[in-house]
């Protein structure tokens, strides 16, 4: 029975993951919004915290037309397990720029944070679009690789250990404080949430932990970052808890940890020798200050000793970019000029894995950024248009599990495929439509006579009778008459 319960709940453990795909019509005319939209759920319940990847190919040529990462809600506002966090026009060395002329290179960065406590693959693919219409610009990978752990709790930094000597002794209304590098990556900041003193009291007496920057030029304790709540010491010697609400975010590099303590007490703690040779500095500082009046900013002139009390930081370390990537995309000479967005799909396999017709799913919704595309002779104005968050809206609400994509098509004969990865689960759907000419009975790209010959040879016929010929239908009203003869006069010379 213990075993049979077992199975039922690993059985249990993922949900039943559906994914719906439709177009609001199987056959659109050039100039027409093609809509593709669904929803997602999870053991019947709406999703509203996914990416949906969609992948619109040309059947006719094989290549794949539009690549996108939707979200099911427009109103979740939590995190994505990886998040792009910046993406736009630059040049080669990163700095943000606002065009680029048809026949150039363009240099494109991005910047992608994980917000996991595992490593992550992402492979990131940029599609291009103007208005509402694809850009014929190369689809393929800007970045692929792993990107390491974005979140890691309850790290430290100090002396978490007791010391071999007991001999300082620090009376109250001084601050006291040791110095310790914070040695972490400019990629990751670390939200430090207590810190903790090995020590005691001579009586019971209130205390804060103190922290302060330290002087780049000489080591020495300077401005003051943050004092903690608020802790009564007593002759117990222990590990001490003084916490920061709100948590206190630092980057990496030197700090002085501390503590101040109210008259007349006085506050013992163990110790090592040492010295912060990278600084050349004593690595234990103290000077008067009145504990009613709080600690000095800045600390003020310190007596040293070659000491490191028993005192260290917690911290949750936090991941600010895991990939910080530039790229580049040839802009052809013919393409339209104006407003451009290019749009950043992070997604967990590698190319051509990644890609949602061979099953591969989105981390997180795109990334999107305008930039201009200007004319080879350097003709029309352009604007700075870039915004480090910026972040182009499509659809102001739409409920949760749903999901919706927009675009104008060239002609021809396309399928859409979906993906999606949710709590160990993958669902999969496509569907397909067609693009044609306005017009173009026998759907050859023109509007010609050969159209007119097979509308005159339908004309007046509805279904059931023996010359009824549905594609002459042009308004789809069930008969062939004077409004369809009307549509193929209007687009006749065009093409496609």
């Amino acid at each position: 029975m213990l075993t049979l319960l077992i199975f039922i709940q690993l059985a249990n453990a993922n949900p039943t993951l559906i994914l719906t795909v439709t177009t609001s019509k199987e056959t659109y005319y050039i100039g027409e919004e093609v809509k593709i939209n669904g929803t997602l759920t999870a053991d019947g319940s709406p999703v509203p915290d996914a990416a949906v990847a969609i992948q619109v190919n040309n059947k006719t040529s094989g290549e794949t037309y539009l690549l996108r990462s939707r979200p099911t809600s427009t109103n979740y506002t939590g995190k994505y397990p990886v998040e792009i966090t910046e993406a736009y026009l630059s040049d080669q060395w990163g700095t943000p720029k606002s065009s680029v002329k048809q026949g150039d290179i363009a240099y494109f960065r991005v910047k992608v944070r994980n917000n996991e406590e595992t490593t992550q693959y992402v492979t990131l693919l940029p599609y291009f679009q103007m208005s509402s219409t694809p850009l014929p610009i190369e689809i393929s990978p800007a970045f692929q690789g792993q990107i390491l752990y974005g979140i890691a709790y309850n790290q430290t930094f100090g002396k978490p250990h007791q010391g071999t000597s007991m001999d300082i002794i620090m009376e109250g209304n001084k601050k006291f404080a040791s110095c310790f590098e914070l040695a972490i990556s400019s990629a990751y900041h670390a939200n430090v949430t207590k810190i903790s003193w090995w020590g005691f009291s001579n009586q019971s007496v209130a205390a804060k932990a103190i922290l302060y920057n330290s002087n780049t030029t000489d080591g020495s304790p300077l401005q003051l970052v943050a004092t903690s709540q608020e802790t009564i010491l007593s002759t117990t010697t222990k590990w001490w808890n003084f916490t920061f609400n709100p948590s206190v975010i630092l980057q990496g590099g030197y700090y002085w940890l501390g503590l101040i303590a109210n008259a007349p007490a006085k506050l013992y703690f163990t110790y090592d020798p040492a010295f912060v040779s990278d600084h050349n500095v004593s690595a234990f500082a103290y000077n008067n200050d009145l504990y009613s009046d709080g600690p000095t900013n800045p600390f003020g002139k310190p007596t040293y000793q070659n000491a490191s009390m028993s005192i260290y930081a917690t911290y949750t370390l936090i991941q600010d970019y895991g990939i910080d990537a530039i790229f580049t995309r040839y802009i052809p000479d013919k393409t339209p000029i104006g407003t451009a967005t290019i749009y950043i799909n992070a997604l967990r396999q590698p190319y051509p894995s990644c890609l949602p017709k061979n099953g591969g799913t989105a981390h997180c919704p795109d990334k999107a950024a305008n930039f201009t595309i200007t004319s080879k002779s350097g003709a029309g104005a352009s604007k700075l248009l870039y915004q480090a968050e910026s972040q182009i809206t499509e659809t102001l609400s739409s409920p949760s599990g749903y999901y919706e994509l927009r675009f104008k098509s060239t002609r021809g004969n396309f399928t859409a495929y979906t993906s999606c990865y949710y709590q160990g689960e993958t669902a999969t759907n496509s569907v397909t439509f067609r693009v044609k000419l306005q017009g173009d009975v026998n759907d050859d790209g023109k509007v010609e006579g050969k159209d007119v010959g097979l509308i005159s040879k339908a004309y007046n016929t509805k279904p059931g009778d023996p010359l009824w010929d549905p594609r002459a239908d042009l308004n789809n009203d069930g008969v062939v008459e004077g409004k369809d003869v009307g549509i193929v006069s209007k687009y006749y010379g065009t093409s496609a």
